[in-house]
C-alpha cells in the first residue's frame, strides 16, 4: 500500500475562482471554477473545460479568505464525474 508521496500538505477548501489563460491559438479563455484543495505550492480546481498540461493559468479567488499566488501551471487535468480535476502548481 503506498502511503501520500507528496511534498507538501493538501487541505481541504471551498470557494470559487476565476481563471484564465491563453490557448495555442492564441485566444484568452476564462472559467469559473470551484476550488477543491490548497497546498503551500499549489491548488486543485474543478473546472468545466479542459485544460491542457503545461498551461500557464491566471488566478483570482472569488474570496478574500483564499489567500493563493495569482499564476500558476498545469500539471494536470482528469475527467472526474463529467468535470475537469484540474492541478496547478504555483509559479515561484
Amino acid at each position: 500500500m503506498r502511503g501520500n508521496l507528496r511534498r507538501y500538505e493538501r487541505h481541504p477548501t471551498e470557494g470559487g475562482a476565476l481563471i484564465s489563460w491563453i490557448t495555442s491559438s492564441g485566444e484568452t479563455r476564462f472559467a469559473r471554477t470551484q476550488c477543491i484543495d490548497v497546498s503551500e505550492r499549489g491548488l486543485r480546481l474543478e473546472c468545466a473545460e479542459m485544460i491542457p498540461i503545461r498551461t500557464y493559468v491566471a488566478v483570482r479567488p472569488e474570496s478574500e479568505s483564499l489567500k493563493v499566488p495569482g499564476q500558476g501551471c498545469v500539471r494536470y487535468c482528469t475527467l472526474f464525474r463529467g468535470k475537469y480535476h484540474v492541478g496547478l502548481e504555483f509559479m515561484a
